[in-house]
């Protein structure tokens, strides 16, 4: 199996095969795939949470089992509806469903192309999913996302043949793209940043990254839509009271821990939702949602003090502080007075990142920050 990171249209680097050997690839891939070559203008798309049991999630201690709601895959979701694509949101973390009744699910809803995460604790019940869905629906488009897809693209190709594509980083661009060049019967993906592929049977291909969305506000208002999301019900430890959603204020991390890949998938800059754009989903959550708690699920929420201040303001001007929230950051991201403007503005637990209790080994292990 060959990887090829493709540097540009004109430039990539393979022993044994010529350049234009691999950009004839197109015909290999028909060959390869001719499903591709099914697709149709006016795809079924559906979002698709993985199989992954509680028992895989929590062992023993499953029955004190937390839901959050996935938000990378809603955030594709949300883009491509707002994009006038018919697009579908499943998530089997509930147990209601077994594999033949997943089967039965997606040959009844016939989807043309479905979109999975992969995290690495989930990486093996996604590929079995996979299969699921090449048994259900052969003809169908099956995209990797996700860190562990991001991180390790060639080689989830490699372990999972049912997999046709891999999406790197942020996945709303690329997979507009994506979906634009099927539905022309492209074969020929080397144009598409930010995507990871199969030329031919033994050839894989690396394209460039893509560049990050610069303003995370052109994302659709309302992170949730029309989902339903009474079901997600998280852990104990981030909720003070229910029903209680989460949020993301930020995209990207600047510190490079070796136990975390955000800053890999979503870049080391700090990107945030204007505090106005907050404000506004945290009263669809509360108005239209019914939430009466948040769970603001960014890896170190009040990494930029200015902006959560504002924020903070903002929030007890709007009576949204009886919106009674739970966060993660730091302890050297907080002091006593931001700690004071938190509680006021409705902050009743935060977690903090203690990951080893020797520092030595903290040193050595754990983060290189």
């Amino acid at each position: 199996m060959a990887y090829i990171p493709l540097q540009s249209r004109e430039e990539i680097k393979y022993s044994g095969q010529s350049e234009n050997e691999l950009l004839s690839g197109s015909i290999q891939e028909k060959e390869h795939r001719p499903y591709f070559l099914k697709f149709p203008q006016n795809p079924k798309i559906l979002l698709l949470e993985p199989f992954y049991p509680p028992e895989a999630a929590w062992g023993s201690l499953k029955v004190e089992q937390g839901y959050l709601t996935p938000l990378g895959s809603v955030s594709i979701y949300r883009w491509l509806q707002d994009k006038g694509y018919d697009v579908h949101f499943f998530d089997t973390q509930f147990g209601d469903f077994n594999s033949e009744e997943l089967k039965n699910y997606l040959k009844q809803g016939q989807y043309h192309m479905i979109g999975l995460p992969v995290f690495t604790p989930t990486a093996s019940y996604v590929f079995e999913t996979a299969k699921l869905i090449r048994e259900a629906l052969p003809d169908c488009i099956v995209v990797y996302g996700g860190v562990h897809a991001t991180d390790m693209s060639a080689e989830s190709l490699q372990e999972s043949p049912e997999c046709d594509f891999i999406i790197r980083r942020e996945g709303e661009l690329t997979m507009v793209e994506l979906i634009e060049a099927m539905k022309s019967g492209e074969t020929d993906f080397s144009r598409i940043e930010g995507l990871t592929w199969r030329q031919d049977a033994e050839t894989i291909i690396l394209n460039p990254d893509r560049a990050l969305i610069p303003d995370l506000d052109v994302t659709p208002l309302g992170m949730f839509g029309d989902l339903d999301l009474t079901r997600y019900v998280p852990h104990p430890t981030q909720y003070i009271q229910l029903p209680s959603y989460s949020i993301f204020t930020q995209r990207g991390c600047p510190y490079p821990c070796t136990f975390c890949e955000a800053s890999t998938a979503l870049g080391k800059k700090l990107r945030v939702f204007s505090q106005a754009r907050v404000i506004e989903e945290l009263k669809i959550l509360k108005y239209e949602k019914g939430a009466r708690g948040i769970y603001f699920q960014d890896s170190t929420f009040t990494l930029n003090r200015k902006y959560v201040v504002d924020l903070f303001e903002r929030m007890i001007k709007e009576g949204l502080n009886d919106l009674l929230w739970s966060c993660n950051t730091r302890t050297d991201r907080v002091d006593p007075e931001l700690l004071a403007l938190m509680y006021e503005a409705g902050c009743r637990t935060i977690t903090y990142g203690i990951e080893s209790g020797n520092q030595r080994l903290e040193r050595i292990f754990v983060s290189r920050f």
